[in-house]
């Protein structure tokens, strides 16, 4: 077959193809894998496909306060603020997120206070605290409480102008 060549020459040769496949086996499959990490350092960038569906508020809490009114209402940023040295955790419970634990939590910001801003329409809202895990009225709030929902706690009452 290559009797033609010299033994020298057959060596060159052999050393020249291990060399090429050594490259073909060591390129190839890192072309794939650097092609792998664009894509995925694209996605985490931005400029890939995003794999989100857009989402939609289907209502909201005040939605019957409205009426049909098509104008967007207002939104007042409400300070709720709570004093309590021994608490660990401090939640927020009310008319604007149904009612449900652990949804809303206060920040501390000393040794004493919490506090959490939420952005709230005008209207009148019931709200208490769960100072880790037991439900308070706000010490701090003047207007007098009244019953929840339920009807089987108190409630504090803010209402946003």
């Amino acid at each position: 077959m290559i009797t033609w060549l010299g033994m020298h020459e057959r060596n060159k040769l052999a050393f020249w193809i291990l060399v090429c496949a050594a490259l073909v086996i060591i390129c190839v499959p890192s072309t794939i894998l650097l092609g792998a990490f664009e894509r995925y350092e694209q996605f985490l960038v931005g400029f890939g496909p995003p794999i989100r569906r857009p989402a939609k508020t289907r209502s909201m809490p005040h939605d019957s306060d409205r009426g049909t009114a098509a104008t967007e209402p207002k939104f007042e940023f409400v300070d709720f603020q709570l004093r309590d040295s021994k608490a660990k955790k401090v939640c927020l419970v009310g008319d604007f997120n149904h009612w449900k634990p652990e949804t809303l939590f206060l920040a501390k910001l000393s040794d004493e206070s919490w506090e959490l801003t939420l952005p709230l329409p005008s209207g009148r809202y019931r709200y208490r605290f769960w100072v880790d895990g037991v439900e308070r009225v706000d010490p701090g709030n003047k207007t007098p409480a009244e019953a929840d929902p339920v009807g089987s706690h108190l409630a504090s009452v803010k209402v946003v102008k």
